[in-house]
């Protein structure tokens, strides 16, 4: 039995099984801002040699997932504070679902959503955020590695 047939039937035992039967049709922003928070020269520059976590940024993400209509939607949100600006990226990833009327258990989504979801959808984050925050001519943050596993849902899904 493929992963259609085994969707179709109810029959989702593991995570591969089910990731057999998404598709990613599609990347959508919902927010995509930046803002610069001190002129350029008000910030102090890294001390040489010394802590320059003063000046690091900081970041947040949110983990989301839903499923409406047969297709799951793994909604990210990125929140940056930097020395020189703030930023923000919400982003989804949309998986058709090999069976329209398949509905994955909770469990199921928020497992499919943190090793397969966050991994498809944290580089288009990660490029929006360089790419906005480029254009103020701050320093972009640089984001740490990803580990599959390593979030968790949040609780509400923000407003479409």
């Amino acid at each position: 039995m493929n992963a259609s047939e085994s969707c179709a039937r109810g029959d989702l035992l593991s995570l591969e099984s089910f990731t057999d039967a998404c598709t990613l049709n599609d990347i959508i922003y919902y927010e995509i801002s930046v803002r610069r928070t001190q002129p350029a020269s008000s910030v102090p520059p890294a001390p040489e040699g010394g802590d320059q976590d003063s000046n690091a940024a900081h970041h947040e993400v949110q983990l989301m997932s839903r499923v409406v209509d047969g297709t799951l939607e793994i909604r990210a949100r990125l929140d940056m504070t930097g020395p020189e600006a703030e930023a923000t990226v919400d982003a989804s990833a949309l998986f058709s679902l090999s069976d329209p009327s398949l509905s994955p258990s909770e469990e199921l989504q928020m497992e499919f959503a943190r090793r397969v979801g966050i991994m498809v959808i944290y580089p288009y984050l990660r490029e929006a955020l360089h790419q906005s925050v480029a254009k103020l001519r701050v320093e972009s943050p640089m984001l740490a590695l990803l580990r599959a596993g390593q979030f968790s849902l949040s609780d509400n899904a923000p407003e479409a």
